[in-house]
């Protein structure tokens, strides 16, 4: 599960950085490809928000699970 929200967040924070430098060429350089800068920089931050929301919903159910068992016991 750890290794999975680490790919993930790694894949995100390069597509972050990657669409902003991308971008900031295209505008210096009047290149074309924006849109398709900004739309890597908006999917990287999903991923990343979706990650971390996943990350913190499986260690509330860990946690859950943990207070549980120890009221059992």
């Amino acid at each position: 599960m750890f290794g999975w929200f680490v790919v993930v967040e790694l894949s995100a924070w390069t597509a972050i950085t990657s669409g902003h430098m991308a971008r900031r060429r295209a505008k210096r350089q009047r290149l074309p490809g924006r849109c398709w800068a900004l739309a890597c920089i908006m999917t990287g931050w999903v991923c990343s928000l979706y990650a971390g929301l996943v990350m913190l919903m499986a260690v509330g159910v860990v946690a859950g699970f943990a207070l549980l068992f120890e009221a059992l016991h």
